[in-house]
């Protein structure tokens, strides 16, 4: 019986040698694949931070560009803004001592700007000050379209004024 029983569990003794091998060389695998994922990781967290960072660096840029833009003394205006800017426009023409009269709508649409109508009736020397003071405190305006007619002391003026928008 004892040699029976030797016999019996030699051949798994000898198989358990092997066995043991093959088992390290499986951990030494995961580990190496656990290794390269590992380094794989590492990687994309490095290049998520310096993603971070260059998009800290561009803010950072923009909010200094939108800072300068926004206090020059010509810009363009918000959407909302801009009956404001036509009503101190009108205003000022009426402070010269000029008759105004201003379209309600835009002449025509324009996504970068909007363009209104304005006739004026007064004087040469009080239209011509109003043409040369007609900025409006910060808004960017160009004048698209000058028309007088009549004389010195009875000037009809017709023009058309671009009020620059903000997208």
């Amino acid at each position: 019986m004892v040699m029976r029983y030797c016999d019996r569990w030699l051949p798994t003794i000898k198989n358990d040698a092997g066995r043991g091998q093959r088992l390290l060389k499986g951990a030494f695998l995961v580990v190496i694949l656990l290794g390269i994922v590992f380094v794989i990781q590492v990687m994309d967290y490095r290049a998520t931070i310096e993603k971070n960072n260059e998009m800290a660096i561009e803010i950072e840029a923009y909010s200094k560009l939108a800072a300068k833009v926004n206090d020059s003394s010509c810009r363009a205006v918000q959407s909302e803004q801009v009956q404001m800017v036509l009503g101190d426009i009108i205003q000022k023409g009426k402070d010269f001592g000029l008759v105004v009269k201003a379209g309600e709508k835009p002449l025509y649409p324009d996504d970068t700007a909007s363009i209104y109508e304005i006739q004026l009736k007064g004087s040469w020397k009080r239209t011509a000050m109003y043409l040369e003071n007609m900025q409006t405190k910060d808004a960017l305006l160009s004048i698209r379209m000058l028309d007088m007619q009549g004389t010195d002391e009875n000037l009809e003026t017709k023009l058309q004024i671009k009020i620059y928008t903000k997208g």
